[in-house]
């Protein structure tokens, strides 16, 4: 009679070791009590875990347990119906599915996160550390291990439309947290020089994610140098989020005395968009200089000639030499033409939207209007002090004009 034995507990954890191929994610439990996430497969008497970190190989019978990616979803799922659908829940269940390696869902999780949190409060500020952490799942290990400024290379280039905003705040995340001495001076550079304004948001967003104020009138300076208008408005956007508007306005409001219009015209409207009380005294002082722009040289009319010149001997006049008469002409030049004085209509209209640009921001800031003449705007400012004028206009929407 044949004997059937039941096989051993290792047995089974061997031959079910035996059949894992290279997964999305496995996890492997030791019976040190340490936990390995990874691929995870068997070469003979050793357990090969490929770890984001690097490779592991643990003895076969030290392994206690291992769940494959398909269990770990399995997991998620019952916790997803656990949890439900709020923004912690969705925070939660991407550290989890970070934690198994299963990166689809957390980055789907993160996305649900990222769009129902609000801009600022502790919960952002959480999603922004755990963002934060997540290098490993933007760059592979080597790069990890470069200089600061491969490494900040290789992050911006993955700040590409359309691979989602969790993953573009990862790169911020990430970027903000590099501990370099040249971080600041790479992520400016950046800032300025990559062709891509998505590149050019995210280096900017680090940098103001960055602690310390000595990179601020840089990115303040950008919202009204870049090229972009959506990369002015979110600049200004994340100011007033960190509750630096007035400083802003304080440090942009001397964009108001440049001799280009269009530095004073951008300058106008990122104070209006700021809308910060400390910008109306210099948007004020700024309109009769805006009313009497011109040309250079400081007039609004000018002048076009066409000529034409002809020499002719007008008279002689008689030199005694030697006992000799000589004839000295004496020769004069004959001219014609037309000479048309005109008034340039461009630079009238120029000069009226300098001061249209000017009111429109003081009517954000102040959520009243000073009048079309600048030259009563002080006698407005003034009056408005004196009746203890309202705090400014709420801060909502504020967007920065393509000008």
């Amino acid at each position: 009679m044949t004997t059937v034995r039941s096989p051993s507990p290792s047995a089974v954890l061997l031959a079910a070791l035996a059949l894992v191929t290279t997964a999305a994610a496995d996890e492997v439990r030791l019976a040190d009590g340490r936990v390995l996430y990874g691929a995870a497969q068997q070469r003979g008497d050793v357990v090969v875990v490929e770890t984001t970190d690097g490779t592991v190989r643990v003895a076969a019978d030290q392994v206690v347990r291992i769940r494959d990616d398909a269990e770990l979803g399995a997991e998620l799922d019952g916790l997803e119906q656990r949890y439900g659908s709020s923004p912690l829940a969705h925070l939660e269940l991407a550290r989890l599915a970070w934690r198994y390696r299963l990166s689809d869902r957390m980055w789907r999780y993160l996305e649900l996160a990222d769009a129902t949190l609000p801009a600022t409060g502790s919960l952002r500020d959480r999603l922004t550390d755990t963002l934060g952490e997540l290098d490993d799942e933007l760059l592979p290990t080597f790069q990890r291990r470069a200089p600061a400024e491969r490494r900040i290379t290789e992050l911006l280039y993955r700040a590409r439309p359309g691979v989602g905003s969790a993953r573009i705040a990862a790169i911020e995340a990430v970027l903000a947290r590099i501990d370099d001495p040249r971080t600041a001076e790479l992520l400016a550079e950046q800032a300025r020089e990559a062709p891509s304004s998505l590149r050019r948001r995210t280096a900017l967003r680090a940098l103001q994610a960055r602690d310390g104020e000595t990179a601020e009138p840089f990115v303040w300076l950008t919202a009204i140098v870049d090229p972009d208008a959506g990369v002015r408005t979110d600049v200004v956007q994340r100011t007033v989020e960190q509750g630096r508007a007035g400083a802003a306005a304080s440090y942009l409001a001397r964009g108001l005395e440049h001799d280009d219009g269009r530095v004073m015209m951008r300058t106008a409207d990122v104070l209006g968009a700021l809308r910060h009380p400390a910008a109306l005294a210099p948007l004020v002082a700024a309109g009769p200089r805006a009313a009497a722009a011109s040309l250079p040289g400081g007039s609004v009319r000018g002048h076009v000639a066409f000529l034409n010149q002809q020499s002719y001997v007008r008279d002689f006049d008689v030199e005694v030499a030697m006992s000799s008469f000589v004839a000295d002409p004496q020769v004069d030049v004959l001219q014609s033409g037309v000479v048309l004085d005109v008034t340039v209509h461009a630079v009238t209209l120029y000069r009226t939207h300098l001061v249209t640009g000017l009111r429109r921001a003081i009517v954000a800031i102040a959520g009243d209007d000073p009048g079309a003449d600048p030259a009563t705007w002080s006698a407005w400012l003034a009056a408005r002090e004196a009746a203890g004028g309202a705090a400014a206009a709420p801060v909502t929407g504020a967007s920065v004009s393509g000008s």
